[in-house]
C-alpha cells in the first residue's frame, strides 16, 4: 500500500466551509497528495473550499468535479461561458485538472454538447486540464451507447484525462484502460474503487448507485472487497496510473 500512495486520489464529499475535525485531520494527512471534491449539490461554495483546503495543506493538489447539472445555464453555449469562467477561477487557484460531469439524473445539455461548445474557446496552455467519465462495466447496447458516447468526448479534442466508473472486475479494467489508449495515446486514465467499510458494503448490497455494478463476491465481505482492492491497487502500479477512492 505504501509504495503506491503517490497515485491515490483520496474522493470526498465536501458541501461546506465548516469542516468537521475529521475533515480537517485526513486534509492535514502528510499521507495524502491528491483528493478530489464532488459536486453534488447547488451552490456548493468549491471555491472558498479550495481556499480553505490551500490554508490547511497548500501541498495537496486538488481535482474538483464540475457537475452541468449543479451548474446548468438557460442554454448549451451559457454552459461552456460559465465553464469557461470557473476554469479561469480555478486555474487562479493553481488547480491543474478539472472533471466534467453530466451529474445523475444527467442535465438538459449533456457533456458532449458542451465539450463541441467548449472546444472553440478552451485553451489547455491558459487552464485546467478537463476529464470526463467512462463506464466500461456496461453491457449490450448500453455499453455500445458508452461508447459511442466516449469517443465523441474525446473527439472534441479538449480531453486529457478519463475516469472510469467505480468497478472491480480486472480483465474489462485493463481492456478499458487499453481501449482508451488506442482512441487516444497520450490520454490519462484513473480507476476508481470503493474504501470497502461494512457500511459502505451494505449499502451496496441493499441500495446500489446507479451504473455501479460490484460483483457478490466483492460484497460478501471487507477481507474480499480488500484483497480484490489490492489486486486493483497492483494494475495501477504496473500501469503507473492513479486511482480515484471514495469513501
Amino acid at each position: 500500500m505504501q509504495d503506491i500512495e503517490h497515485n491515490i486520489i483520496y474522493e470526498l464529499n465536501i458541501y461546506s466551509t465548516d469542516f468537521s475535525d475529521n475533515l480537517i485531520s485526513i486534509l492535514s494527512n502528510s499521507k495524502i497528495n491528491k483528493i478530489s471534491i464532488t459536486n453534488k449539490k447547488h451552490n456548493t461554495p468549491i471555491i472558498e473550499i479550495i481556499k480553505k483546503i490551500r490554508d490547511i495543506n497548500p501541498k495537496l493538489e486538488i481535482i474538483p468535479y464540475y457537475s452541468l447539472k449543479y451548474n446548468q445555464q438557460s442554454s448549451t453555449q451559457a454552459n461552456a461561458l460559465a465553464c469557461i469562467e470557473k476554469l479561469k477561477a480555478y486555474q487562479n487557484l493553481g488547480i491543474k485538472e478539472v472533471l466534467l460531469v453530466s451529474g445523475v439524473p444527467k442535465s438538459k445539455y449533456n457533456t458532449i454538447q458542451t465539450l463541441d461548445a467548449l472546444r472553440t474557446i478552451y485553451t489547455s496552455e491558459q487552464l485546467p486540464k478537463i476529464a470526463v467519465a467512462y463506464n466500461p462495466f456496461l453491457n449490450g447496447i448500453e455499453l455500445e451507447m458508452e461508447n459511442t458516447s466516449i469517443k465523441s468526448k474525446l473527439q472534441s479534442g479538449i480531453i486529457s484525462s478519463v475516469y472510469l466508473q467505480i468497478g472491480v472486475d480486472l480483465k474489462i479494467l485493463r481492456e478499458s484502460i487499453q481501449y482508451l489508449i488506442k482512441l487516444q495515446p497520450k490520454l490519462s486514465v484513473c480507476i476508481s474503487i470503493i474504501n470497502p467499510t461494512p457500511t459502505r458494503l451494505a449499502q451496496f448490497n441493499y441500495r446500489p448507485w446507479k451504473g455501479v455494478y460490484l460483483p457478490k463476491e466483492y460484497l460478501k465481505s471487507t477481507t474480499n472487497a480488500i484483497n480484490i482492492n489490492q489486486d486493483i491497487y497492483r494494475l495501477a502500479q504496473e500501469l503507473n496510473i492513479n486511482i480515484i477512492q471514495g469513501d
